[in-house]
């Protein structure tokens, strides 16, 4: 076991919200623990993933993309990479409201009356701790390009199982094995995607990664990864974006890690109105604030 994958194990703890409810379904405290929730199971067409990591298979619809996802979990695997977190579905809705960030599926007119027209050449993102590859693959449902980053051991499983079940007619994931405490060079990430039409567009213009501030040692490798490969994929016409999202469980420790990525690195983060937030989580999810309290999304540029 890598020490970034003992990180993830041991030390990324559950949502506040999780306490008592997902962790307790089945018990003998059930209807208790049903009138305390936060909101109607019944009245949500998606459930926060607090309550769903125990279904071995989640089946998650995006109502903007007119596609349902498939999303394989495991709740014995001993490993955080091996379901769905919160963060993950409030940075999905907001790329979601998002026309800027979020291109054009062809075959979805709905999204056409809402979006820009998709590019000649698709749009290339990277994800960062990619998990079950949700953001990876809602970005390639939407037309994009995307290189979907793990350590071995989930990139090997639960990520291409997902990537196989879930494969996309306007895009692509590839899936990188990447373990931030032993990679130095960004630019190894960004050999020429398929349908590239030239190596420049090779380069990702987003880069997102969700839940991935949780253990003191790894906060330096995760920002020298990010800071690296924003700044390998720069050039004077194109700067990529970063977005960031995270749940502040620790405060402490949050405020310390984000100080890391601005005296260390250089980067320029600021984070991203809670209103804005909040309209895409309701126009996406139909959430009021309360089931994602904590969560935030930085806007992460060199």
């Amino acid at each position: 076991m890598s020490s970034q994958q003992a990180g993830r194990s041991k030390q990324r703890g559950s949502s506040h919200f999780q306490s008592g409810r997902a962790n307790s379904r089945g018990d003998d405290d059930e209807e208790e623990d049903d009138q305390h929730s936060l909101y109607d199971p019944h009245s949500l067409r998606i459930w926060p993933a607090y309550d769903t990591k125990h279904l071995e298979v989640l089946e998650y619809p995006i109502k903007e993309l007119d596609t349902t996802l498939h999303l394989g979990q495991s709740s014995t695997s001993g490993s955080t990479s091996s379901s769905l977190w919160l963060s993950s579905q409030v940075l999905g809705a907001y790329l979601l409201s998002s026309p800027f960030l979020l291109s054009l599926p062809p075959s979805s007119p709905r999204t056409r009356r809402r979006h820009a027209p998709m590019p000649k050449s698709k749009p290339v993102a990277v994800e960062l701790g990619a998990g079950v590859g949700f953001l990876s693959l809602l970005l390639a449902h939407a037309g994009w390009e995307v290189k979907a980053t793990d350590l071995p051991y989930v990139a090997r499983g639960v990520l291409a199982e997902n990537v196989r079940a879930n494969e996309a007619a306007s895009g692509k994931v590839e899936i990188v094995e990447l373990d931030w405490q032993e990679t130095n060079e960004g630019p190894l990430l960004f050999l020429p995607c398929s349908s590239s039409a030239a190596k420049s567009e090779a380069y990702p213009s987003l880069i997102v990664s969700a839940d991935t501030l949780y253990a003191p040692h790894l906060v330096l490798p995760f920002w020298k990864t990010f800071a690296s490969l924003l700044r390998s994929s720069s050039s004077p016409s194109r700067v990529p974006l970063g977005l960031l999202a995270l749940e502040r469980r620790d405060p402490a420790f949050i405020d310390s890690a984000l100080s890391v990525a601005r005296s260390e690195f250089g980067l320029a983060l600021t984070r991203v109105e809670d209103g804005k937030v909040e309209q895409a989580v309701q126009g996406s999810l139909g959430w009021e604030k309360a089931l994602w309290d904590g969560v935030e999304i930085w806007d992460v540029r060199l």
